[in-house]
């Protein structure tokens, strides 16, 4: 049976870092350059997709933790 090759560590985590770095670029552009003026059933949708992208963003934070961990920290077999 053929193994499949490994991905190389330092890119994944530099691809993860790339991700959450964009991710939060594109959530602070939002709450900052976007706003809720007039009230109504906009702002509610307005303020879970905040709520999501924070969420996501937090998510992407854990995976850039969890690759450092994982390289840095396991022991090795």
């Amino acid at each position: 049976m053929l193994k499949k090759p490994k991905f190389n560590r330092p890119i994944m985590f530099a691809i993860d870092l790339l991700m959450a770095v964009l991710w939060g670029i594109g959530v602070l552009v939002e709450i900052i350059k976007y706003r809720c003026t007039w009230g109504g059933k906009f702002c509610a949708f307005y303020n879970v997709s905040i709520f999501w992208a924070f969420l996501a963003f937090v998510a992407y934070i854990a995976v850039v933790l969890w690759d450092v961990f994982g390289g840095c920290c396991r022991r090795k077999k």
